[in-house]
């Protein structure tokens, strides 16, 4: 029966390394003890706040785990020589591997008084399992941003934004100095169609004007005539 695997990554170590560890301490486990006896098993790493040393917990008959690793920093100030980016002592990954295989059996079941309890702890180094001494478990570096490139980039981005704003402007301007021209032409013909009067007629139609205007002339050359 294929046991499905889900690993809780709540420290700085990298969850591939992690992952293939755990993966690894159940092969080993089974391969020791027989078939695991559930379908799941969920194991949630933490970072231990002090000390170097590991630790854990395992539920009795469930697929649940819980491991306890020291900081890549802890380790650094005791004087271990561990960098980041590197593989962690042997010494530590066994004792990792002890705990782990240790809780799986408490997922079978067993209880620390047994005789068969495989993966005490406090075993000699010789004891410890040795499966994890190939296997890497490396800290995750932080991403550090390029300060320069980032500045850089952002002072391009102003230069373009400003050029932008600079022409809409322009445009702009040169609208309100069209409208502005179109106002003053107003104001200007408005004053001057109020300055001369001029008569109006209203009310009459084109024959009506046409009828007075006819009148008018002929009124005038009558005039003319008798004078």
């Amino acid at each position: 029966m294929a046991t499905k695997v889900t690993l809780v990554n709540k420290t700085h170590y990298q969850t591939r390394d992690l992952r293939s560890i755990v993966l690894a301490g159940l092969r080993a486990n089974i391969k020791n003890e027989g078939p695991y006896p559930h379908w799941s098993l969920k194991c949630v790493v933490v970072q231990c706040r002090t000390g170097r040393g590991c630790s854990g917990r395992g539920s009795y008959n469930a697929g649940w785990v819980k491991l306890r690793i020291p900081p890549s920093r802890l380790l650094a100030a005791e004087g271990l020589g561990y960098t980041p980016g590197t593989y962690l002592p042997g010494p530590l990954k066994r004792s990792i591997a002890e705990v782990l295989e240790h809780e799986l059996n408490h997922n079978r079941g067993m209880h620390h008084g047994e005789a068969d309890m495989r993966g005490r702890y406090k075993l000699s180094e010789l004891d410890k399992p040795s499966w994890i001494d190939d296997m890497p478990l490396r800290v995750v570096l932080p991403v550090t941003k390029p300060v320069g490139d980032i500045r850089m980039k952002r002072q391009e981005h102003a230069l373009k934004m400003l050029a932008g704003k600079e022409r809409a402007a322009k445009r702009i301007a040169g609208q309100i100095r069209k409208w502005r021209a179109k106002v003053h032409y107003y104001d200007r013909a408005i004053a001057k169609a109020a300055s001369s009067p001029k008569t109006v007629v209203l009310g009459l139609s084109r024959n009506a004007i046409g009828e007075v205007l006819v009148n008018t002339l002929a009124a005038i050359c009558m005039s003319k005539a008798g004078a």
